[in-house]
């Protein structure tokens, strides 16, 4: 098993236990699942550079919703591969590179939304569509893969007016530099997808900005 592959099972345990109305307290960490690793010795350069990479992945993942074009940029690598389903589907339509892709990808978000942030100016509001809790509920990191999982909170269907705890995942790779060479997720390509992932960016019709466009003043390193 690869480590990679450890970390995705690790995570798809503790979403099984949310899954089944066991949630836990925002911000703890589920120890059945940690305990293993935290007896594991390492040496002192091996542990530096754990706390580097987690503090990496930490910052770009709990910065996502709120960050500005040059935080989402300039700690992805040259050779950045994006593994994501839906984010790798918009790549293949409109042909471009994983790195070339995240940032198109992004000022689409801006464009639909006529302009300003992608995600919205207040993401983390209870209202926001993204349902999103605790950015970084648990850590788990092997090596040189760090995975930050989150919790969301999306309207709960069986009790109106009421919401559930459900866990997503973020894994990143990183390479000796400190940059960002690899991204997962757990997103897929929904029955009906949006418009964004069945038509290239150049077909879309967008309607008249009335904010700046996410990334217009951005200038790569």
């Amino acid at each position: 098993m690869t480590k990679i592959t450890k970390l995705f099972a690790i995570v798809a345990a503790s979403a099984a236990v949310a899954a089944w109305g066991q949630s836990m307290p925002q911000g703890t960490v589920p120890q059945a699942q940690c305990a293993a690793s935290a007896a594991v010795q390492r040496s002192p350069a091996d542990a530096a550079k754990l706390a580097r990479n987690q503090q990496v992945a930490i910052k770009y993942a709990v910065k996502f919703y709120t960050a500005t074009m040059a935080e989402m940029m300039d700690p992805l690598a040259p050779d950045y591969v994006e593994h994501a389903a839906a984010a790798r589907r918009f790549n293949e339509i409109n042909h471009v590179s994983s790195r070339d892709g995240a940032r198109l990808l992004y000022e689409t978000y801006s464009r639909l939304r006529g302009g300003g942030p992608p995600f919205g100016r207040d993401p983390y509001n209870p209202n926001s569509p993204l349902h999103l809790g605790d950015p970084g509920y648990m850590i788990l990191t092997e090596g040189e893969c760090v995975m930050v999982v989150a919790q969301q909170f999306p309207p709960d269907p069986q009790h109106p007016g009421k919401r559930y705890e459900t866990l997503v995942f973020d894994a990143f790779k990183v390479n000796d530099q400190g940059k960002i060479t690899d991204h997962w997720d757990n997103t897929t390509i929904p029955p009906h997808p949006p418009v964004w992932m069945t038509e290239p960016v150049s077909k879309l019709h967008f309607p008249p900005a009335k904010l700046p466009i996410y990334g217009s003043d951005y200038k790569a390193h």
